[in-house]
C-alpha cells in the first residue's frame, strides 16, 4: 500500500508515469444531456498495479491517478482533476470544483464510490455499479454503464444514469435526470425537477414541486407529487397517477391507466400530438387514497385534442377507447372536438346498470362507467 500526500501547490500525483494531455468525448445520452468533451492534463496512468493507494491532493488544484488496485483518494481544496484508475476506488473532490471519474477515462469496470464535496463537480462512474454522490453545488454526474446509484443532494443537479438499471435521486434542488437505458427508479426529490425516465420500464415519484416528468419508452409507473405536475407516460403502456394538486397528464402511446389523484386534474390518454388510434385507455378522476377514502377533484377527461384539433380514438370502432372510470356529473367535464357526427348512448353494465357511451359516425371513442348519458351530456363541452 502506498500513502502519498500533495503539498499546499498545484501537484500532479501518480504511482506511475507522468501528466500528458487528454481528450475525452463523452456521447450524447439522449434526453436534455448533450454530448460532453473536455481536454484536461491528467496523469498518465502508464501500467496498473494491484497495489491499495492512499492519496491526499490538499491545497491547490491537482491531477491525481491511483492507477490499480482499490484507492482512497481525497483531492482536498482546489479544483481537482482525479481518476481512480483500475479497481473499486473511494473518490473524494473535496471543495472548489472537481472532475472526477471513478476509473482511467476509458469506462473501465471498477464499483466507486465518488463524492464531488462542496462546489460545483463534474462526475463519472464509468463502468461497474457506481455510488455517486453530488455534494452540495450545481452538479453534473454521470452513471454511464452498470446499475448505478446517483444521488445530487443539494443545489441545482444534471443527472444521467446511462445504460443498467439505475436509482438517482434528485434529492433537493430544481434538477434536471434522464435515466437513460435500462429498468430505472427516479425519485425526484424536492424542488421543481425535470424527468425523462428514457428507455425501459421505470419507476418516478415526483416528490415535491412543480415536476415535469416524462416516462419515455418502456412500461412506465409515474405518481405526481403534491404540487402542480405535468405526466407523460410516452410510449408503451403505462400507469401515471397525479397526486396532490392540479396535474396535468398524457398517456402517451400504448394502453395506459391514468388517474388525477387529489385536485383538479386534466387527463388525456394519448401523446399531447396522437390522435389514440389503437388505444384503450382507463382514465380516473380521483381515486382513493391510501385508506380506502375517497378523493375528491374538478377533473377534465378529453376526448377532443385542443392541440392538433384531433377527434381521438377514431378508427378501430370499440377496440380504441378512452374508459372513464369514475365520472362525476356536475363535477367533472368531457371535452370534445366540435363536430357534427356524435351519437349518444347508453350500454348495458356488467353486474347490472348502464354505461354511458359516446360515439362518433359509428366508432365508440368514450365510455363513462357506471353513469348513464343522460347525466353526462350537460357536461360535455366543445372547443
Amino acid at each position: 500500500m502506498a500513502f502519498i500526500r500533495g503539498t499546499n501547490s498545484s501537484d500532479a500525483i501518480t504511482p506511475n508515469t507522468p501528466a500528458e494531455v487528454k481528450t475525452i468525448t463523452f456521447p450524447d445520452f439522449g434526453g436534455s444531456i448533450g454530448q460532453i468533451t473536455v481536454t484536461i492534463p491528467i496523469p498518465g496512468l502508464g501500467p496498473t498495479t494491484s497495489e491499495r493507494d492512499i492519496i491526499y491532493g490538499r491545497r491547490g488544484n491537482d491531477s491525481i491517478a491511483g492507477a490499480g488496485g482499490d484507492d482512497f483518494i481525497r483531492g482536498d481544496s482546489g479544483s481537482d482533476i482525479v481518476l481512480g484508475g483500475d479497481g473499486d476506488d473511494r473518490i473524494f473532490g473535496g471543495s472548489d470544483d472537481d472532475l472526477l471519474f471513478g476509473d482511467n477515462g476509458n469506462f473501465g469496470d471498477g464499483d466507486d464510490f465518488l463524492d464531488g464535496g462542496s462546489g460545483n463537480d463534474v462526475l463519472f462512474g464509468e463502468g461497474g455499479n457506481d455510488r455517486i454522490f453530488g455534494g452540495s453545488g450545481n452538479d453534473a454526474l454521470f452513471g454511464q454503464d452498470g446499475d448505478d446509484l446517483i444521488s445530487g443532494l443539494f443545489g441545482n443537479d444534471s443527472m444521467d444514469g446511462g445504460a443498467g438499471n439505475d436509482r438517482l435521486f434528485g434529492e433537493n434542488g430544481d434538477d434536471l435526470i434522464f435515466g437513460g437505458d435500462g429498468n430505472d427508479e427516479i425519485n425526484a426529490g424536492p424542488g421543481d425537477d425535470t424527468v425523462d425516465a428514457g428507455a425501459g420500464n421505470d419507476e418516478i415519484f415526483g416528490d415535491r414541486g412543480l415536476n415535469s416528468l416524462m416516462g419515455g419508452a418502456g412500461n412506465d409507473t409515474i405518481t405526481g407529487g403534491i404540487e402542480l405536475d405535468t405526466i407523460n407516460g410516452g410510449s408503451g403502456n403505462d400507469i401515471l397517477d397525479g397526486g396532490d394538486s392540479n396535474d396535468l397528464i398524457f398517456g402517451g402511446t400504448g394502453n395506459d391507466l391514468l388517474t388525477g389523484g387529489n385536485g383538479n386534474d386534466n387527463l388525456i390518454g394519448v401523446d399531447p400530438n396522437g390522435n389514440g388510434f389503437g388505444e384503450f385507455d382507463e382514465l380516473t378522476g380521483d381515486g382513493v387514497a391510501a385508506d380506502g377514502t375517497p378523493l375528491v377533484g374538478a377533473d377534465t377527461f378529453f376526448l377532443g385534442n385542443t392541440a392538433t384539433g384531433a377527434i381521438l380514438y377514431r378508427g378501430q370502432g370499440g377496440a380504441d377507447l378512452a374508459l372513464i372510470k369514475d365520472f362525476q356529473p356536475g363535477v367533472d367535464q368531457i371535452v370534445l372536438r366540435a363536430a357534427s357526427g356524435y351519437q349518444f348512448g347508453n350500454f348495458p353494465a356488467p353486474g347490472g346498470g348502464v354505461d354511458g357511451v359516446i360515439v362518433f359516425q359509428g366508432d365508440i371513442i368514450g365510455v363513462t362507467e357506471g353513469v348513464p348519458i343522460d347525466q353526462v351530456v350537460a357536461s360535455i363541452v366543445t372547443f
